[in-house]
This record gives structure tokens, C-alpha cells and sequence, in this order.
């Protein structure tokens, strides 16, 4: 996303469908109150990950990557065999069911972010899954179309059962005395939702800190530059180790083979390549598996190195 995406969102796509993915390696097609062809859907164990899909928008391709030219954002594109013309930002929610728990990390935008996207809870009532069922909501950071969804219509707790986990950094972030002059003129709303939802729901909100183990097997780890206090997480099960990475990676093709580029929504670009090298490079030294927001067809899969950088195989 870029600064001007709100401005510039005329071609945003407004199809909503609804992807899974699972913790393993067996395909199964999607149900037919679910739209799309097939996902990932297996389970190992009492444990299983899904993605659902909070909904879709259409980027410039020239606004993906921070200090590069439209011309070499489209050539790295090409030489990948993707699509040059546009990017496509998909809105992957995980959610982690295990025995009576229902995990969502990250909550989706909401109805006030972006045409295309707030259409979680209509994504997990498709799976029989109401609002009232989730026991626990793990936000990685806190920027709309992670935290707005944290509220319905009328202001109130979308997932009023669950208990709620928020980086402490983020929060310091977001609430700190000078963040409207750190952050352009077009970012001021990103502020005020933030402010805004995270003072709403403040009661029901457990700080934690990078390191935490924030829910039985689940640890923070710290990631920042996307924001100060950006955290993916590790998921530890018989199946071996599985990486939240949030915002950490955005794009199947730049993120991975091209990991020193930016993207123009890093609040501190050099940070956030340190932090992307140091995931990908734990995700293929632990024979992890991997699912990130903004990850195609469900997000789920594993890193590779080729050719000095990496690449990310789908599962």
C-alpha cells in the first residue's frame, strides 16, 4: 500500500470470496457456501490454521515498493511471470483452532477502511463461525485493515468473548505525543482509527511484549519497521514450527526475491529489511512454514533460498 491508496482506490475490486489454508500438504475443495475453486484445508491433530480472506484491492504496481522505479517494479514482476500491470493486496486473517480455542490474529479492516475488504465475520460464518465463538484476538500491530475490524457497526466489541492481546510498542506507538508530524498528512486517518479503536477497547486489552509467550505455544516475535512495534509470531506444535509474519512480508515475488526493498507503508524502512532477512532466513533454517496478510490464495507455505535471495512455495 502507498500513501495514496485512498485516494487512488477507483479500481479497487469488490469481490468477496473467502480462501482456507491448513497447517499440512493435502488440497481439498472449498465447500459450496465458500467462493473460490479450492484451498488448503487439512488439519494435524486438534490443531488446524486457517486463512480467511477479509476481502481485496487493487494497487498501482508503481506503489508497491518505496525508491523504485515503475520500470524495475515491472520488471521484477515480469521476470516472475506475474502480472505487471497491477498488484493485488489480499487480506489473509489466520485463524488457529485448537480443541475449544479460537485464535484470530489480526481482525481484518473492517466497514470504514477500503471497498472490497471488512468481510471477515461473513467469511467465518461461511465455516460456522460466529463472533461470539473466538476466545482469543492477537493483534500484530496496529494499522486499519488489522485493527478496524475490531469493532462492528454500532462501536461496539466485534468478538465480544474473547480476550484481546496488543503490542505494547504499538500502543506506545500509535498513542505517542508527536505522531501526527511523524506521519504524512494522508496517514493522519490511519492515526485517529487507531486512537480511536484502541481507546474503545482499552478494558479488554492484554499488553504484551516481544518474547511473550501470549497464549499457550504462541510467542511474539519482534518485527519491527512496518511499525515500531510490529510483531509476527511462532506457533509451535508435533507438526513443527509455523511463522505469523504479519506485515513482514507483503508480496509473493519482492518480498521474497527481492527482500531489500521497502514498502512505502514501513514506518522505518531499513528496520523492517532487517527484520524480513531475519524471518526469512529462520523460516528456512527451521524447515518453517509460513503465512503473512497479504500472501495470495490463503498465504500458507515455506521459504526456500534461490539464486542469493528466496522464494515462497505455496502450499
Amino acid at each position: 500500500m502507498t500513501d495514496d491508496v485512498c485516494k487512488n482506490s477507483e479500481e479497487c475490486d469488490r469481490r468477496r470470496f473467502m480462501a482456507g489454508a491448513a497447517v499440512g500438504f493435502a488440497l481439498m475443495p472449498l465447500s459450496s457456501t465458500q467462493v473460490g475453486a479450492e484451498a488448503l484445508a487439512t488439519s494435524s491433530g486438534s490443531v488446524k490454521l486457517t486463512s480467511y480472506l477479509d476481502g481485496e484491492f487493487s494497487l498501482p504496481v508503481a506503489a508497491i515498493a518505496r525508491g523504485k522505479s515503475e520500470a524495475e517494479i515491472k520488471a521484477a514482476l515480469a521476470a516472475a511471470g506475474h502480472d505487471a500491470t497491477q498488484a493485488r493486496s489480499i487480506l489473509n486473517v489466520p485463524v488457529l483452532r485448537r480443541g475449544k480455542e479460537i485464535i484470530l490474529f489480526d481482525v481484518g479492516a473492517g466497514q470504514n477502511f477500503m471497498p472490497g475488504t471488512g468481510k471477515l465475520v461473513e467469511a467465518l460464518a461461511q465455516s460456522g463461525i460466529q463472533p461470539d465463538q473466538v476466545t482469543h484476538v492477537i493483534f500484530s500491530h496496529g494499522h486499519p485493515d488489522h485493527l478496524w475490524g475490531a469493532l462492528d457497526d454500532f462501536g461496539t466489541l466485534q468478538f465480544a468473548n474473547a480476550k484481546h492481546f496488543f503490542p505494547q510498542a504499538d500502543w506506545n506507538y500509535w498513542f505517542s505525543a508527536d505522531i501526527y508530524k511523524r506521519l504524512p498528512e494522508e496517514r493522519h486517518s490511519f492515526v485517529a482509527g487507531a486512537q480511536r479503536i484502541l481507546k474503545a477497547i482499552q478494558a479488554d486489552l492484554t499488553m504484551f511484549k516481544a518474547g511473550d509467550e501470549v497464549v499457550s505455544s504462541i510467542a511474539a516475535i519482534g518485527a519491527p519497521g512496518h511499525t515500531p512495534g510490529h510483531m509476527a509470531f511462532e506457533v509451535k506444535s508435533d507438526e513443527g514450527l509455523l511463522i505469523i509474519g504479519a506485515d513482514a512480508l507483503t508480496h509473493p515475488v519482492l518480498s521474497f526475491q527481492h527482500p531489500d526493498w521497502h514498502g512505502p507503508f514501513d514506518d522505518d524502512g531499513a528496520l523492517a529489511v532487517k527484520s524480513r532477512h531475519l524471518l526469512l532466513e529462520r523460516s528456512v533454517s527451521e524447515k518453517a512454514r509460513l503465512t503473512c496478510y497479504h500472501l495470495p490464495a490463503g498465504g500458507i507455505g515455506r521459504v526456500e533460498k534461490k539464486d542469493g535471495a528466496y522464494r515462497f512455495i505455496q502450499f
